[in-house]
Parts: C-alpha cells; sequence; structure tokens
C-alpha cells in the first residue's frame, strides 16, 4: 500500500474527529480553512516518510492505514496541531499493540518496544506542522483549550498590573511633593540645612514596597545552566529520546542561533542520560565543544570520545596513538557494543575545523560508524545553522546524508517563561508583578539566554529603565553574533522590515519564523533587536 494512501485517509480520519468534537469552527477563527488540510497532509507525508524509513519492518507489520484511521488514533494525531499538549508516544504504541490482538502479557511487552518507534513519528509529525507557516497562528497562540481556562487568571494579572501602576504614580506624586517641600525648607533654612547630613534619597522603587533581596541572584546570564535549574524543551527533549533511545541508537542534529540554549540542553542530556536511554541500552555518553581548541580537528574529536569512555568504563576503548585509525575506533565500538553498550556523543558548537578537506573526511567516516547498527553509535550535534549549510558555506557538500533528523530550538512558550521567572522570584518569597513579567517577555522574546539576563538585571536592578538600559548594554555584543550569523538574503529582509516595514516574501519570512527571529506578528523577536539592526 503506498504512503499516499495511508496518508490521506489518516488525514481524512483526523479531520473526521476534529469536525465531529466542534473543533474544526476554532481552527477556522485562527487558520484558513483551505491550505489547512493540505499543509497537515504535507507534513504527514514527510513524517510517515521518514518513519518508513527508520521502520520499514513496522510499516509492513500493520502500522499502516487500518492503524492510523481508528478513531483514538485519529484522536492522537490531532493533538500534534496543540502546541502544549503533544500526543503521547505510549498510548500510539498501546493502540497499535491492542490491533494485533496479542495475549495481555505479550502486548505490554510489545508497547514498551515499540514506544520508540512510536515516538519517532509523532515527533516527526510535530517538526513539519511547526516548519509550515500554516500552522504557525496555533503554535505561536495559547493552546485552544487553555485560552477560556486562563481568562480568569488574565484579569487577574491585569488588575494587579493596574495596581502597580496606580502604586507607581502614588509614589511618583508622593516624591514630586517631598522635592517640593525640600526646596521650600532649602530657600527659608539654607545654612543650617547646608551643614546637616544629608539622608540618602527615597526612591519610587523604594516608595512601592520592593524588599531588598537578601538572597542570591538565582538566574543564570552567561554559561549553561545545571541540570537541577534546566527548564522547558520538553518537545526537544522528546526528539532526542526518540533517536539516541529507540530500538537501533540513531543520530539526531539541533540547530539553533548562538544563545538559544543548545550547550544548556546538551549539558542535560550529559547530565540526565536515563531519561532518554533506558537502563538495558546502558549508555556511555560524551560531550565535547568545537569553541575548545582541542576538538577542532578529527583527533581531537576521537581523543575526546576516547577519554570520556575511558572514564566511565575504566578501559580505554582505543590506544591515543590510534585516534586517526578508523578501522580502530569501529573495532573500540564493536566491543563495547558487544557489552551491551551504547555510545552517544554530543558535539556542541559543530562550526569551526581546522580543515576544510580534513572536515569533510571525518563526516565522511562518522557517518559510516554513525549508520552501522552493530556499532551502536549515535551524535547528536548542536550547531547555528543546519549542517549541510555549514559544509556549503565551506564550499563542500555534506557528508552526513540523511543520518539525522534536524530539530530547531525555538523560544520559550510563555507559560515557560513565567515559570522560570516566578521560581527565581519565589527563592526571595516574593513573585514578580504582571509588568516585571510583560518586561521581561518584552526584551527577551521567549530566548532562555535573554531571558535569564532580563531576570537577572530585574532582580539587581529593580527599576524598568534602568533594566532596559543594562539589557541594551549587556545584549549588544550578542546582537553583533547573531546578526554576522545570518544570510545575507536574511539580513537584507530584516533591514528592509525594520526600516521600511517591509515584509519578507513568504518563504523567507517562514523560515525567519521557524529560526525564531520573528514573532507570530511578523515583528522582530525584541524590541532591542530591532533598535540594533535598525542602528546598522
Amino acid at each position: 500500500m503506498s504512503i499516499e494512501v495511508v496518508v490521506g485517509a489518516a488525514t481524512e480520519a483526523v479531520f473526521g474527529y476534529l469536525l465531529e468534537h466542534g473543533l474544526a469552527a476554532q481552527l477556522r477563527q485562527r487558520l484558513q480553512p483551505d491550505p489547512f488540510k493540505a499543509a497537515f497532509r504535507l507534513a504527514l507525508t514527510r513524517a510517515f516518510n521518514q518513519f518508513a524509513h527508520v521502520h520499514p519492518q513496522l510499516v509492513a507489520a500493520l502500522f499502516d492505514q487500518h492503524l492510523l484511521t481508528r478513531p483514538a488514533v485519529a484522536q492522537l494525531l490531532a493533538q500534534s496541531i496543540e502546541r502544549d499538549h503533544p500526543p503521547d508516544a505510549a498510548a500510539l504504541a498501546a493502540l497499535y499493540a491492542e490491533q494485533l490482538g496479542t495475549t495481555p502479557e505479550r502486548r505490554a511487552a510489545l508497547q514498551a518496544e515499540i514506544t520508540p518507534a512510536a515516538a519517532t513519528l509523532l515527533t516527526a509529525l510535530r517538526s513539519e506542522l511547526r516548519r509550515m507557516a500554516e500552522f504557525q497562528p496555533l503554535f505561536d497562540s495559547q493552546a485552544l483549550d487553555q485560552v477560556a481556562l486562563h481568562t480568569g487568571a488574565t484579569a487577574s494579572e491585569v488588575a494587579a498590573m493596574r495596581q502597580t501602576l496606580d502604586a507607581l504614580a502614588q509614589a511618583t506624586r508622593d516624591l514630586h511633593q517631598q522635592i517640593i517641600a525640600t526646596k521650600e525648607r532649602t530657600v527659608m533654612q539654607h545654612n543650617s540645612d547646608a551643614r546637616a547630613p544629608h539622608a540618602p534619597p527615597t526612591t519610587a522603587a523604594t516608595q512601592i514596597g520592593r524588599a531588598p533581596r537578601s538572597k542570591p541572584n538565582p538566574f543564570i546570564a552567561g554559561s549553561a545552566v545545571p541540570p537541577e535549574r534546566f527548564y522547558g524543551r520538553a518537545h526537544e527533549r522528546q526528539a532526542i529520546r526518540a533517536r539516541i533511545g529507540a530500538l537501533t541508537a540513531q543520530s539526531i542534529s539541533l540547530v539553533g542561533h548562538f544563545r538559544s540554549g543548545k550547550s544548556s540542553l546538551l549539558e542535560y542530556v550529559l547530565a540526565r542520560r536515563t531519561e532518554f536511554c533506558s537502563d538495558e541500552q546502558n549508555a556511555l555518553v560524551a560531550k565535547i565543544s568545537m569553541a575548545d581548541s582541542r576538538y577542532r580537528s578529527a583527533l581531537g574529536i576521537s581523543d575526546g570520545l576516547r577519554r570520556a569512555i575511558y572514564a566511565q568504563t575504566g578501559e580505554p576503548p582505543w590506544e591515543a596513538d590510534e585516534n586517526d585509525d578508523t578501522y580502530a575506533l569501529e573495532d573500540g565500538l564493536a566491543r563495547l557494543a558487544r557489552q551491551g553498550r551504547r555510545t552517544i556523543l554530543l558535539i556542541d558548537e559543530f562550526c569551526a575545523f581546522d580543515d576544510t578537506a580534513q572536515f569533510y573526511r571525518w563526516g565522511d567516516d562518522w557517518r559510516t560508524l554513525a549508520q552501522s547498527p552493530r556499532l551502536a553509535l549515535a551524535l547528536v550535534i548542536a550547531s547555528h545553522r543546519p549542517l549541510h549549510e555549514i559544509y556549503e558555506q565551506r564550499q563542500v557538500s555534506s557528508p552526513f546524508g540523511n543520518i539525522f533528523l534536524q530539530e530547531r530550538l525555538r523560544p520559550f512558550a510563555p507559560d515557560e517563561v513565567l515559570r522560570l521567572l516566578r521560581d527565581g522570584f519565589a527563592t526571595n518569597d516574593e513573585q514578580p508583578s504582571a509588568a516585571d513579567e510583560a518586561l521581561v517577555a518584552e526584551l527577551a522574546g521567549g530566548w532562555p539566554f535573554y531571558v535569564q539576563l532580563a531576570a537577572s538585571l530585574l532582580w539587581h536592578e529593580g527599576e524598568h529603565t534602568a533594566v532596559r538600559d543594562a539589557f541594551a548594554h549587556q545584549a549588544q555584543p550578542h546582537f553583533v553574533r547573531l546578526w554576522r550569523s545570518l544570510l545575507a538574503t536574511e539580513q537584507a529582509a530584516l533591514r528592509a522590515l525594520v526600516s521600511a516595514g517591509q515584509a519578507p516574501s513568504s518563504e523567507l519570512q517562514t523560515s525567519l519564523r521557524e529560526q525564531g527571529l520573528l514573532r507570530a506578528d511578523g515583528q522582530l523577536f525584541s524590541p532591542l533587536f530591532a533598535a540594533y539592526v535598525r542602528g546598522l
């Protein structure tokens, strides 16, 4: 049975579910109905193609039209268009096991066995949907079923903001009266006042009752976030788990601009390996960063992995003088695989390599290693541009072929930003005001580094004007690096947008939005980044 037939039937089942449950009208409020179904079908086609390439044995074993058109499965697939409630891979695996009609004991084992494969399909579908402009209004807004739920909370936050503004206005009036009174006393008693010691000035911030903070600043701006203070990235973590924790180890590419949280995510994977690989897979996880000059060569990467394995097992997988011997690397990885060990290599800042020709040969060799199931090797590569673009910039084609699924790191959802901000202020037994939360959301645009930076400055400075000024100063070098990493076409489009209000072409707008550079309203993610671009 062709993939086109399977996907067509599954798409009809999904939209039948949406119509039956009254969701179509809500969808039409956000999306034009004509391209909606076609876009979903295209996304599902691409996702199922990826799934069929990785798991052809399952497609041949009834993971097909009959399964995907079942009402319960259609409901799961429909959840892929909800930003905050991704479908459960275990539930899809359970429905597949149930369809096969096996015994209860075998069904439970089969569900556990199939769950990583089901996650591959669902993660690929979510990724494809996120890439499509037709679905951006859904993913950039709150999930449909959450809008009404949070109406009361929104009203409360607005009321709190009004209360804060009223208090600030009163504080300003009081301060103005103090200044007038001080001037009058100066005129009447200038001699005695000149000799008297002066009290420290009263600020509007202290007038509205912001208590001095006795606790250390809980926010982290500039270095990778430790795993115990890691926030968000549920979708990206599921995508990584679906690849490196699958029945067969598979590789994944993480793409995100500078300061998008790639390093923190890799540190989390390194520290929480059991979240991504089962105990039975017995994973050896190593992390290197090509920002470190020691790892900007094939020898450096091999030695970094060798040392990490040695530290975890007490035995080197190959000798140091064999780092450039692909046969020795293959033998060492095969020996670990026979011992029941899975090797996961995390490579951060994949953009710098000492020698272009060597850069290509290394990729060609390691693609061969990662493609061999008997070696149980998976690569997780984080870069600021897609891998093929990095190689093309060096006038060579990418040697990796199709061994990677690509996952794009996006800005935090609004609820993730609020949780990070509120948890931080709770360490001092306080909560940020609605005005504080709005300021952080405005400055940071959801990007985790800028959220941490804005929150840290808010903790330290308190007064919003000072926070804005300090943020503009601290973010400037990062804006410079971000700007230089963009393609010339992307730079030209952003210049035209901020200087003349000229929207990019549809294709380029989709790409910029996918990169997190544009918000849902078509404007740049931060007004301060827009000001930086305008001033170039």
